[in-house]
């Protein structure tokens, strides 16, 4: 596989040590005092439950949206993104000499927190007012936000999140090409693609030529999913939030079983959902691809397309050991 790469040119893969009581909080936060389950919201007299979609970006989070809203008793929309109001809140009481440290004001902090969460996701009951479940969607790292409302984890191999990801940022723009480590190459590259969407089908050597770029979202898609899999194994532990983990290459082979146990998931009746279809968005794949586009191909395994030997060291040796550990390689001889 070639020699790896100097010490000096890359940034090497960080394999955190989370800090424990950080996981826990996460995954098990206290629930507040209170007659009504922290995780509903009453609005016009009805009571409706809230729940979260999370995972790593180009996961699959968006399909999965798709897929629930064809229930008559749920509507998710996103991206909410209350991570940024969450860390606010916890700046607010994070140090001694924050008046909102102490108690009673801490705990009146927390609630406003969580009140926050619920008064703003139920707002989106205007869409869907028959709706008895509302959910946000956000591809973030997973973290409990409001105890016992249920948590949906999409998982997806790395080497195809990393395919999606830098389509979707070459497409968009995105804020990541401007990183100076790698800005110059990946934006030039950038306006390669745009001048030509089918650049990458002629050349796919091309794609992931860029080494900083792969080892920086190899490395990225590996440090989320050992957060994942920790605050993942507190949460089943302890049994106070519903948590499910669903695997995008198991909802790519099998829709129909997938969001049958997903409906359930919430105690809703498979039966009563809509047809999936490519009009919605909620059939698995697309007839055609587009490169440019938000919604690009979704194939399993396509990494395969585009990995050079180059490629391979680089995620290996950024993010190899989270395939294993999620058992999407036996071992690093892929």
């Amino acid at each position: 596989e070639g020699p790896a790469a100097p010490a000096a040119q890359a940034r090497p893969a960080t394999h955190t040590h989370h800090d424990p009581a950080l996981i826990e909080a996460h995954a098990d936060p206290a629930p507040l005092p209170g007659d009504a389950p922290e995780h509903t919201v009453t609005i016009d007299g009805i009571t409706r439950s809230l729940f979260f979609i999370c995972g790593h970006p180009r996961s699959g989070t968006t399909w999965t949206v798709a897929v629930m809203n064809l229930h008559p008793r749920t509507f998710v929309q996103g991206e909410f993104r209350f991570e940024a109001l969450r860390n606010a809140f916890d700046q607010l009481t994070r140090w001694p000499w924050h008046v909102a440290h102490h108690e009673p004001v801490r705990t009146e902090a927390e609630r406003a927190a969580r009140d926050a969460v619920r008064r703003i996701m139920g707002a989106i009951t205007v869409h869907k007012p028959d709706a008895t479940w509302l959910g946000d969607k956000t591809p973030r790292a997973l973290r409990v936000l409001i105890p016992g409302a249920p948590h949906i984890l999409l998982v997806r191999d790395g080497r195809d999140v990393l395919i999606s990801r830098t389509f979707h940022e070459l497409a968009s723009g995105g804020s990541m090409l401007k990183d100076p480590l790698y800005a110059g190459r990946m934006l030039a590259l950038q306006q390669a693609f745009l001048a030509d969407p089918d650049l990458f089908k002629r050349e796919p050597h091309r794609l992931l030529a860029e080494e900083q770029w792969v080892r920086t979202l190899a490395r990225q898609w590996a440090q989320q999913m050992r957060h994942d899999l920790a605050v993942a194994s507190v949460i089943r532990e302890r049994g106070r939030t519903p948590f499910h983990e669903l695997r995008y290459e198991r909802m790519r082979a099998d829709v129909e079983s997938e969001r049958a146990a997903l409906y359930r998931f919430l105690g809703l009746d498979p039966a009563e959902a809509a047809p999936v279809s490519a009009a919605n968005r909620s059939a698995p794949g697309f007839e055609t691809e587009t490169p440019g586009g938000f919604y690009r191909k979704g194939q399993v395994g396509d990494w395969q397309n585009y990995f050079t030997d180059d490629a391979r060291r680089w995620f290996k040796q950024a993010a190899g050991d989270q395939l294993i550990a999620l058992g999407y390689e036996k071992n690093d001889s892929w």
